[in-house]
């Protein structure tokens, strides 16, 4: 055997310990997600993922491409139409908020799911005529709260207005 061989045979048996940590770092990533899947959406958990993501908007370091991401899952996890309306409103401004620069334009395909996020709320809206959309930030919102349909306090007309 050569110093070569050596080092090529330690090269090797390096890989072969680092396949099983990479195979292990998978299986901790598989397991993560089936918790995330097995997590049960209650009202009180969507509304402190919603405050939670809404308190990180616009500071520095958010990653607005995850919020987008986590507000997306959110919309499909709520179950009353005034939780689906509050998450997906607050999921078009997130997408407003990721150009920096107001002067330029929002991505094509961002504006598209911005679009087609807004025909899904008129939809609902539309559907359910009993829940209506205000605008007073002294109003103590019950969105969460019960299975009645109350006023959900969001700022529909401004963020169309973008």
């Amino acid at each position: 055997k050569t110093k070569d061989d050596e080092e090529e045979m330690t090269k090797a048996e390096r890989r072969r310990q680092k396949l099983p940590k990479d195979k292990e770092k998978k299986l901790k990533q598989k397991a993560e997600m089936k918790e995330e899947k097995e997590i049960e959406y209650t009202p009180e958990l969507i509304h402190q993922k919603l405050n939670a993501i809404q308190s990180m908007r616009g500071k520095r370091g958010a990653d607005r491409y995850q919020a987008i991401k986590d507000l997306k899952l959110l919309s499909t996890k709520a179950s009353s139409v005034p939780a689906v309306l509050k998450v997906k409103i607050t999921l078009m401004s997130a997408m407003f908020d990721v150009n920096f620069n107001s002067g330029t334009h929002m991505q094509v395909p961002l504006w598209q799911q911005a679009c087609q996020i807004l025909d899904e709320i008129l939809a609902a809206l539309s559907d359910n005529p009993d829940v209506h959309l205000i605008e007073d930030g002294d109003i103590e919102e019950t969105v969460f709260a019960g299975d009645e349909l109350p006023d959900v306090n969001t700022p529909l007309p401004v963020i169309v207005e973008n």
